[in-house]
């Protein structure tokens, strides 16, 4: 089972921070709508979806490979099946164990809410409506009009970082949802 772990890590890891990445992607193409809840909760949507599916591509390949070397009804037999088919669950508490590092590291104080949401690109679009003004002003000067403008600093609620977390929590079934799906062939023609 050790073997199987390591085997497929690596592209599991790969395909998470491919996710995070287009997630960032969509976040960076709509930021001049941020100020659109309706706009940003679709976002989010998008991008998560994204990064699930991404997640799960691994563990879909794996468990087709599976499905082509032995029958499923064969494989739920055998004595090794259970701990077997639930690998995938395991490299999902690892996948989900480095996604957590920079909610925890945020929420020490380490780094600023925007650092904190270029780390976490599939749950980006939700940054832009958990948001709160800090009370402090800062000037802008207004090219169009040649007025000066003030515009309240915002920043990241407090605990955004735990709903943040809880997203990501899905990664864990995710990746053992795309195994099930690649072993019973549930896409295949």
């Amino acid at each position: 089972m050790l073997k199987s772990i390591l085997k497929n890590l690596p592209p599991a890891i790969g395909y998470l921070f491919m996710g995070n990445l287009l997630g960032q992607v969509m976040t960076f193409s709509l930021a001049m709508f941020r100020s659109s809840t309706e706009i940003m909760l679709l976002a989010t949507l998008f991008s998560l979806t994204i990064y699930f599916l991404l997640i799960a591509v691994p563990a879909y390949k794996d468990g087709q490979n599976e499905r082509s070397k032995v029958t499923t009804k064969a494989l739920l037999k055998e004595n090794k099946a259970v701990p077997y088919m639930y690998r995938w669950l395991y490299i999902g508490v690892f996948l989900y164990a480095i996604m957590l590092i920079p909610s925890i590291i945020f929420m020490t104080g380490q780094i600023t809410d925007g650092v904190y949401r270029l780390l976490s690109g599939a749950v980006a679009p939700l940054g832009w409506i958990l948001i709160e003004g800090t009370g402090e002003y800062v000037e802008i000067a207004n090219a169009a009009t040649g007025a000066d403008e003030y515009r309240e600093l915002m920043r990241l609620i407090p605990w955004s970082a735990w709903v943040f977390m809880g997203l990501y929590a899905l990664t864990i079934p995710a990746c053992y949802i795309g195994y099930v799906f690649g072993l019973k062939g549930k896409f295949d023609k």
